[in-house]
């Protein structure tokens, strides 16, 4: 029912281009796309292969890809994944997330978030943000915060986000008697997320599978340093002297380390690891260039589709460009 639907939408639409993001939706627009012989750019933000159910959708990927007309990977280590099962003919093209600065709002000026948690002023503070599941490895950073603390060091944590591990984490939290420390504040509106940044001395992203995670150019906009793990697109970033703030997924005891070594860091060291991260953001990240990287593959691929209208397959052409 819902394919039908799908088709009958786009029939009466009339686009030229169908786009699709992630799993389900290149299964519809592979059957849209030879019903209505319109080419079809696929965009690929990873895997993970923690349910059973999302390796189903993995495999629906390896079925479905090879027809686009376009694949986009979010990422080096994503685009090596597709290699490894699409045709020469379509070789995939590595893009990076676009950071919009409009995106982000203006927290109201009062709003001081350290006050407001009872955080004083002289406590370094890490943050964490992200969709509580299991790829995004917040209990990773729980692990290395037991660490810290019971060699003696001192440090805050706010996690903020929502999801399916949110109780599991709770519980960890109060086993590993972190809780004084941790603080988990739930799900928070764009507003609130700029009062967060300005309120942390350094991000954390403990994930065990990304792309390229928003919240590290959103950090990186608002000049705060950050500690990751080295996954998906976070190295093509974090590269060269950047690098040495990069530990390996699901590694407390590496992730320790590094916090570890931020909190020896006076605050002008930290700006200066900041400054790099929004200079590197300012060359290759930002929503504008992307947007033009857009339009030129949508052209290129409007083209060669009206070129080869008689085709009866149109969504294999592979535009150069």
């Amino acid at each position: 029912r819902i394919i039908f639907r799908v088709i009958n939408v786009l029939r009466k639409r009339s686009p030229q281009i169908i786009e699709s993001n992630h799993y389900k939706t290149h299964l519809l627009a592979l059957i849209a796309s030879i019903a209505l012989r319109l080419p079809w750019i696929a965009v690929s933000h990873g895997w993970t292969a923690e349910l059973a159910r999302v390796r189903a959708y993995n495999f629906i990927d390896r079925l479905t890809l090879p027809w686009a007309t376009v694949c986009i990977a979010m990422g080096p280590t994503i685009a090596a994944h597709l290699r490894t099962f699409l045709p020469k003919s379509k070789r995939p093209r590595s893009w990076a997330t676009a950071f919009d600065p409009l995106m982000i709002s203006e927290p109201s000026p009062e709003r001081d978030l350290r006050s407001e948690l009872g955080i004083a002023k002289s406590d370094l503070v890490f943050g964490a943000v992200g969709r509580l599941s299991f790829e995004k490895g917040f209990d990773v950073l729980l692990e290395a915060v037991k660490l810290l603390l019971d060699s003696g060091r001192s440090l805050r944590v706010l996690l903020v986000g929502s999801g399916p591990e949110e109780q599991r984490l709770l519980g960890r939290i109060h086993e590993l008697g972190i809780q004084k420390h941790v603080l988990l504040l739930g799900q928070k509106a764009a507003n609130e997320m700029t009062s967060l940044y300005r309120s942390i001395d350094c991000l954390v992203i403990p994930s065990r599978s990304e792309g390229l995670p928003n919240v590290l150019l959103e950090a990186a906009w608002f000049r705060c340093p950050v500690i990751s793990s080295e996954v998906g697109g976070v190295p093509q970033l974090m590269s060269e002297g950047l690098a040495h703030w990069l530990c390996k997924p699901s590694d407390p005891m590496q992730l320790a380390s590094l916090m570890s070594e931020m909190l020896e860091l006076s605050k002008g060291e930290r700006e200066t690891i900041a400054d790099d991260l929004k200079l590197r953001l300012n060359k290759n990240y930002l929503a504008e260039n992307r947007t033009k990287k857009i339009i030129r593959l949508y052209r290129a691929v409007k083209r060669l589709s009206s070129r080869s209208s008689r085709s009866p397959r149109p969504n294999r052409i592979q535009p150069e460009i």
